[in-house]
């Protein structure tokens, strides 16, 4: 389990610590409240909550499916160096966040909107695509801690993102405009991290053809549990909470602040347990799901959040509980791994979204987020108990 450094050192401060830094600040402002704006406004214009969850999970899975089909032409991209490609990345998030506000913006025709949308899902899903293999690289040569004092002022984002969106009718765009200005701002210190140039060997249909080959069964497996698991956490569970909060973004942030600040204290603590009881932590994972389901205030949805990520080692799942992303282990698989991973994460996602498109089609809203959110907890469980060697290949 991830181990939180001190209060923050400024002697050993790193460009990479400090973009990384930024960036999450960032997305833990503008990422999962994205999504959730989208939901809304779908709900405003179609007057359909079961159907604005189809509509957003069908730009969703554009989104990871942009992220599958990018991700092997990143890889090919790094032999002119890594920190091209994670300027690309960053450029692409700003503009997947300029698109939506556009939108919500704009009173366009729906030819104006659907191009739109595809592009905002074009641009999130290569944000994807060209930021997590490279950087995972760049991790690998320069390791930096999380510091506790940095975690903590960064778990107070999404109560400021909250309080910021219920502040005027256009909350959003101030949402979005700091939260591109921060990314922006992260590029910055990439410029001085020192640059990779990887010898990234395979042609582009190659890692196609390896993801699902006898070889990478394993990997495939659970990887793409990991991809469910962490749409189901990520995007579905955001907006059964927003549900169940009556719809206050306010409130939907502090929750997501206190959840974030408990699991960051909680986090040491359960460690020591884990150490004398193995199955402790697993144990209360497990119990998170069960709390989740029967949520119904403000409490249980916090005590639920709290009980998972605090309990759930960041190495088993790499769910970045305040960024709101699901990056890939970091270092655990380089160059054509890493693609690899990153792809069969893609197809996880991709898959829990077309459920909740079949669900949100032929059944009630209330089904469809129990039968996703059920999907996802049982994804998780697999991922739990998949063997994890197997996976460095």
């Amino acid at each position: 389990m991830e181990r939180l450094a001190g209060v923050y050192d400024f002697s050993v401060h790193s460009p990479l610590s400090a973009h990384r830094f930024l960036l999450r600040a960032s997305l833990a402002a503008a990422n999962v409240f994205a999504w959730i704006l989208l939901f809304d406004a779908f709900v405003s214009s179609s007057q359909s909550l079961v159907g604005a969850l189809g509509v957003t999970a069908i730009v969703y899975a554009g989104a990871a499916l942009s992220t599958l089909l990018l991700t092997p032409i990143a890889g090919t991209m790094m032999r002119n160096g890594i920190k091209r490609t994670m300027t690309i990345a960053i450029v692409s998030y700003v503009l997947a966040l300029d698109i939506l506000a556009a939108v919500f913006l704009t009173q366009g025709s729906w030819d104006y909107i659907f191009v739109s949308l595809v592009a905002f899902a074009f641009c999130m899903g290569a944000y994807r695509a060209f930021y997590f293999v490279p950087y995972s690289l760049a991790a690998e040569e320069e390791p930096h801690p999380s510091w506790f004092s940095l975690e903590m002022l960064l778990a107070l984002v999404p109560a400021g993102a909250g309080l910021i969106l219920v502040s005027s009718t256009q909350g959003y765009l101030v949402l979005f405009a700091m939260a591109g200005i921060l990314a922006l701002f992260s590029l910055l210190p990439i410029s001085s991290i020192p640059d990779i140039y990887e010898r990234y060997a395979w042609q582009y249909s190659v890692p196609f053809r390896a993801l699902v080959s006898r070889q990478h069964r394993k990997l495939f497996t659970a990887c793409v549990c990991d991809g469910i698991h962490g749409a189901g956490l990520l995007f579905v569970w955001p907006i059964t909470a927003l549900l169940l909060l009556s719809w206050s973004y306010f409130l939907l942030g502090v929750v997501l602040s206190v959840t974030f600040i408990a699991a960051i204290c909680l986090r040491e603590a359960l460690q020591h347990l884990h150490a004398r009881h193995p199955r402790s932590l697993a144990l209360i994972s497990v119990s998170s799901w069960v709390v989740r389901f029967s949520a119904f205030s403000p409490v249980t949805i916090a005590l639920a959040d709290v009980m998972y990520y605090s309990s759930a080692p960041k190495d088993a799942h790499g769910i970045d509980m305040i960024a709101g992303e699901h990056p890939t282990d970091g270092g655990l698989y380089i160059d054509e791994m890493t693609a690899l991973k990153e792809m069969a994460l893609a197809l996880g996602r991709i898959t829990l979204a077309i459920i909740v498109i079949v669900c949100a089609t032929f059944a009630t809203l209330d089904i469809a987020l129990m039968l996703s959110l059920a999907l996802a907890a049982l994804a998780a469980i697999v991922s739990h108990y998949a063997p994890r060697s197997e996976r460095v290949i």
